[in-house]
């Protein structure tokens, strides 16, 4: 799939869209350590409180909210390039896309 031609000004927008999208994924993922953290010291066969329950409910929350934002700025970067997949396996495709090394990018190097 071919990249589209992006102005300056419009990938300058986008990297500003997506630097917010990072702050937010940064305090989602600040909270679920703090939740982790909460459950680290508790016996993970024994029998959970129903604030322990409620801990772990709420870290999975997080966790999916985490998941779902880097998600949203993978899916909005490879849509600007006009690069994002398509099909039934779309979801993997964007994760393995992200996650090539080219050479010459800032990933790349």
């Amino acid at each position: 799939m071919a990249m589209l031609p992006m102005s300056r000004a419009r990938l300058m927008r986008l990297a500003s869209e997506l630097s917010k999208e990072r702050t937010v994924v940064d305090v989602i993922a600040g909270r679920c350590v703090l939740d982790a953290k909460r459950l680290a010291a508790v016996d993970p066969f024994g029998a959970a409180s129903d604030e322990e329950r409620g801990t772990r409910a709420v870290l999975a929350l997080g966790l999916h909210r985490w998941y779902s934002a880097i998600e949203s700025i993978l899916e909005r970067t490879e849509r600007a390039f006009g690069t994002l997949p398509a099909g039934p396996d779309w979801h993997a495709e964007l994760l393995e896309g992200a996650a090539l090394d080219i050479p010459g990018s800032q990933a790349g190097r």
